[in-house]
């Protein structure tokens, strides 16, 4: 199926279920649910992942809870894809099926104005490439496979919040040549970075830090490659 140069303004939500779906030029304002939807089709109780998406330039402005939530995908590949003003996060990686998630899922080329929320199981890499704007990212999966690659762009966390910029619980977690600077120049920054628990692995290679500091406890690692 193929959605080109639509204009979605305020229905419940953006929902996309099936194989070999393409959306190209698509905007939805407004919506009382997420902007786009990405969830299994639960038809004769069968739970079938969004497989063979193709997403090139979608925006959502003004969403009434997350930007954009992936639920259940296996293969898919989202370029342009401008999150405004969403409710919740920006892009929400969380399921309702127990083991079945999200894997093989690339984003490129994203603005996001809020951030990133990883939660439940990953089945598979998930990889974010030259996604600029963002201010967090929050990683809460203790026993999926799945690993999240951030390459290029750029994120810009608050110098003061009560949360970290970078919440990490178990999991992997790699940046990759991303630029991370501290937004605005009037206060000191306070705000950590990062906070890893329970065995969270986090990784910075090649990355311009702004100011990085945080917490490490129970058995969670912090690598910094220059």
């Amino acid at each position: 199926m193929r959605l080109a140069n639509r204009l979605v303004d305020s229905p419940s939500s953006g929902a996309i279920a099936g194989p070999n779906v393409t959306l190209t030029g698509v905007t939805a304002k407004n919506t009382f649910g997420d902007g786009l939807e990405l969830v299994a089709d639960l038809s004769h109780r069968i739970a079938t992942p969004v497989t063979g998406l193709i997403v090139d330039g979608y925006t959502t402005v003004a969403a009434g809870r997350q930007g954009v939530t992936i639920a259940e995908v296996s293969g898919a590949t989202l370029n342009h894809v401008n999150v405004v003003g969403p409710a919740d996060s920006g892009f929400d990686f969380e399921s309702d099926i127990p083991g079945l998630g999200a894997g093989n899922v690339t984003i490129t080329n994203c603005t996001n104005d809020h951030g990133f929320n990883f939660v439940e199981t990953l089945t598979g890499p998930i990889t974010i490439s030259s996604c600029t704007g963002f201010h967090h990212v929050h990683l809460s999966n203790t026993k999926s496979p799945g690993h999240v690659y951030v390459v290029g762009g750029l994120m810009t966390c608050k110098r003061s919040a009560v949360e970290p910029c970078i919440a990490q619980t178990g999991g992997w977690l790699t940046f990759t040549g991303v630029v991370v600077q501290r937004l605005g120049t009037a206060k000191d920054i306070t705000a950590p970075m990062w906070s890893v628990t329970s065995g969270g692995q986090l990784r910075f290679v090649r990355s311009q830090l702004d100011t990085g500091f945080g917490s490490v406890a129970t058995g969670g690692t912090v690598n910094v490659v220059p």
